[in-house]
């Protein structure tokens, strides 16, 4: 999926399910935060990967649009 998130927007809590993840980062800045004891800041260009079954959430720290391609399998949407 291409995902666009706005500036200051975010997953509105952590949320876990089956599978795996994968984001690359075209542009902007993402922070996730991983059971609420890991932090990651990717920005463009960055990829990164995780279990789902993990605790997740997600947030546009910046005042740009992030823009990146988000792969979830299985498919969850």
């Amino acid at each position: 999926m291409l995902f666009r998130v706005r500036p200051g927007a975010g997953s509105d809590g952590a949320y876990s399910h089956q599978g795996e993840e994968f984001i690359y980062m075209i542009s902007g800045t993402l922070e996730i935060w991983l059971d609420e004891l890991e932090s990651h800041t990717l920005k463009e260009g960055d990829s990164f990967w995780f279990e789902s079954t993990v605790g997740h959430r997600w947030y546009n720290p910046s005042s740009e649009e992030a823009v990146l391609v988000w792969i979830n399998t299985p498919p969850t949407f």
